[in-house]
């Protein structure tokens, strides 16, 4: 941890080093040398095209029994050739002769440079885990980021100032100066690192060196990732640095301007840079670098619409598109080099960062001049801002290549595209800050309360932090992680649910089981009925419950034995419902059993059973437990016969129906009989509503008949005038049901709806 800590400290001055002697600065010192746009891609080119050298220094360097001794000769030389560039603008030389030492230095440094760069970068992976390599990387990302914006505003806002008072040359002098002292500052990071004995190193003569060389290009799978290099380090760099030569050519921009625009991109980077680390972390490389390339494709877009001769409005359009590019171009950065390790074998992994840091680096060096040649063919051909667009456009469809190559690259453990993008698109602010806050409250109720808000949010990427609260020491807190992983939807989450309860029999929850059945975790029924057996009652039941919602049916047997467990009432119904939610219809003989059961409401759950899946077979049973059993629970009971008996029971139905203990299991009864009629529908429409409402509804029910019948139109009138007891005796005479006489003598209140549906149905 130490070293890569001090690795990042290395990195922060390396890039407020790589800041100030490149970039904007290095471009506006070839402008001001008189270069042309043929110079300009030329500085950008070399660095790029010394890459190539990364592949014998991959070789080279394995030999050595460990890192630090090979790669720190390549720092020294780096920095220390940099330090001449202080004095070129300052030198009375000419500018194509200044321009000459530039490029010699330049191209000499980042030779040394990238000769080591692949051992450095397989050091720093060697230290990071491979699951935390999303995590460290873009930290790592994010403070090289804020240091770079630091002394880029600085160093924008003092040359302007120097500009104005004729002292250019002055300025980058200073620039390239404190630029060097940023180099040293890094170095001596870089020395306190403690170096790490290589496991195995590698003496290889030259023919098996050239084996080593050439061998990763032999495997398929990183042969495509090669192919994606290329593309997008030509939609990288094609344009190259022609966006800072536009700002100041075309539209007059201020270096402080140009700076604010990459403070706009820094702050985006910092934002947002942890965020890429924890779902590159969670959902692999590949597809999130899928997801920001659609993303990198439009970044170039707000250069289009800058206008020449409008800086203000030319600045707040870039301001404005640089938060999103470094919110993009942030995520693409621990991305793609967190692919490229990925899909190295990691025996040989320094050679397959060698091979496809040189292949980027030799498409980053051609890439730049075939910019430039293109920029100086349109300049003679189109208007100079027109030129400068073109070959933005260029750089767009590009992209939408390198997209579309990334696409077959194959990443052991990373999730699909689809399901990755699915996931993202749920994200939204509540749930970013209330698993911030998940990540940080050391209090268990804060904890318990960013879980259930997490839960709301239903953002599943959040799945592994939940999954983890699942072994919290509170049980507030596994109570609250269950009930939001149950609202997830996430197959990989149902899994790794189904594995922990299965593992972690002691720290399951009634809440546990209840988000598998939410989860309709497939494959988890067997976990789940060894809680059939559990000594917590609660636990049986909800394991019941679960398993009647997870409609495997090979749980048939144990829920069967449990419909008919003697000690236990609750843990019988459960096992009933189940059954039912299973449309058990093998399992009719323990329904029936369960129709005279002592509980109502193993009886309840029973006749539920035998109206939902039709068991006739079953009528007899229910007949005979509407005659024994008269409670608030025979409501359930009569509508069950409803369901399954015949017009003989209607008298039977009606008798529950006046018995009932309260409006809504006399409507369930009432319910039976309109089922046994055939107006079950349309009677439950007219209960959702009252007064004019339910008024209106019924008359447009019985419009056809009514304008027929002269008893119906009777009968409708008597029960407007408020005699509903009047009007059902009307409808009893017309021998629609003469069952139902008794409904003449005793009042159900709406009965007289049923009659009336009835009446108007069948005549």
């Amino acid at each position: 941890m130490r070293n890569l800590q001090t690795a990042n400290l290395d990195v922060a001055f390396a890039t407020a080093f790589a800041t100030l002697v490149g970039g904007t600065f290095l471009i506006g010192f070839i402008q001001y040398a008189g270069g042309s746009d043929r110079w300009i891609q030329l500085a950008v080119a070399l660095p790029s095209l010394m890459g190539l050298f990364q592949i014998p220094g991959a070789i080279w360097g394995r030999r050595f029994n460990g890192y630090k001794r090979f790669v720190a000769p390549g720092g020294w030389v780096w920095r220390l050739l940099y330090i001449p560039l202080f004095a070129l603008p300052l030198v009375p030389w000419p500018g194509q002769e200044r321009l000459i030492v530039l490029a010699f230095c330049i191209a000499l440094a980042t030779a040394a440079n990238q000769l080591v760069s692949p051992i450095y970068n397989d050091w720093i992976a060697e230290l990071v885990p491979a699951e935390s390599r999303g995590w460290y990387f873009s930290r790592r990302t994010a403070v090289s980021t804020a240091v770079g914006m630091g002394v880029a505003f600085i160093g924008g806002v003092m040359l302007d100032q120097l500009q104005k008072k004729n002292m250019s040359g002055t300025g980058f002098s200073i620039l390239f100066a404190a630029g060097s002292v940023c180099a040293m500052v890094s170095m001596f990071f870089f020395l306190r690192m403690k170096d790490t004995e290589r496991a195995n190193p590698i003496q290889a003569g030259l023919k098996d060196s050239l084996k080593l060389m050439v061998r990763p290009a032999g495997d398929r799978n990183f042969q495509r990732v090669l192919v994606f290099t290329v593309v997008f380090m030509v939609s990288a760099t094609l344009a190259g640095g022609l966006y800072v030569a536009f700002a100041r050519e075309s539209l007059q921009l201020s270096y402080t301007a140009i700076q604010l625009t990459q403070v706009a991109h820094a702050i985006g980077t910092v934002a947002f840079a942890n965020m890429w680390g924890y779902l590159a972390d969670k959902y692999g490389n590949k597809p999130l670098l899928a997801i920001l390339m659609i993303g990198a494709t439009i970044t170039p877009f707000v250069w289009l619409v800058c206008r020449p001769g409008q800086p203000e409005f030319s600045t707040i359009v870039l301001v404005i598109g640089h938060l999103f590019n470094g919110l993009v171009w942030s995520g693409i950065a621990v991305c793609q080099m967190n692919l490229y390790i990925a899909t190295a074998k990691t025996e040989d992994r320094a050679n397959y960062l060698g091979m496809v840091f040189a292949v980027q680096a030799f498409t980053g060096a051609i890439a730049p001049l075939i910019g430039g040649e293109m920029m100086h063919f349109f300049r003679g051909t189109m208007p100079v801002e027109n030129a400068y667009k073109s070959i933005f456009v260029a750089v767009m469809l590009v992209r939408v290549v390198s997209f579309l190559t990334l696409l077959p690259v194959r990443e052991e453990g990373s999730t699909e595209l689809r399901e990755t993008f699915g996931h993202l698109r749920k994200v939204n602010t509540q749930g970013i800050r209330a698993l911030r806050k998940l990540t940080r409250t050391g209090d268990p109720v804060q904890r318990a309360e960013a879980i259930a808000e997490v839960g709301s949010a239903q953002m599943a990427l959040a799945s592994a932090e939940l999954l983890k609260a699942l072994s919290d020491p509170s049980p507030l807190v596994r109570r609250h992680a269950a009930r939001a992983l149950g609202r997830l939807d996430d197959p990989a989450a149902a899994a790794a649910l189904t594995q922990f309860v299965t593992n972690n029999r002691e720290l399951v929850e009634e809440e546990t089981l209840e988000a598998l059945g939410d989860m309709a975790a497939t494959g988890a029924s067997q976990a789940v009925t060894s809680f059939l057996n559990d000594p917590r009652s609660p636990m049986r039941r909800q394991a019941a419950k679960t398993l009647g919602r997870l409609g495997e049916v090979h749980s048939l047997g144990a829920l069967e034995a449990a419909a008919s467990d003697p000690t236990d009432p609750d843990l019988r119904r459960a096992a009933i419902q189940a059954l039912r939610l299973l449309s058990a219809r093998d399992s009719t003989p323990f329904i029936g059993k369960a129709l005279q059961d002592p509980a109502p409401s193993v009886r309840s759950a029973a006749a539920e059973a035998v109206s939902e899946l039709g068991l006739v077979e079953l009528a007899d049973e229910v007949r005979a437990a509407l005659q024994v059993y008269a409670d608030s629970y025979s409501s359930e009971l009569a509508y069950a016969l409803g369901c399954v008996g015949s017009r003989e029971d209607l008298p039977a139905l009606l008798q529950s129906a006046a018995k009932a203990a309260s409006s809504t299991t006399r409507r369930r009864c009432l319910l039976g009989i309109a089922k046994m009629l055939g107006v079950e529908q349309q009677f439950y429409r007219l209960l959702g509503q009252t007064g004019l409402s339910r008024d209106q509804e019924l008359v447009a029910l019985l419009k056809p008949a009514y304008q027929k019948s002269k008893k119906l139109r009777e009968a409708v009138q008597v029960y407007s005038l408020g005699d509903e007891k009047e009007a059902v005796a009307l409808l009893v005479k017309s021998h629609l049901a003469p069952e139902l006489g008794f409904a003449a003598e005793h009042f159900v209140p709406e009965m007289f709806l049923v009659l009336a549906l009835a009446y108007a149905q069948h005549g």
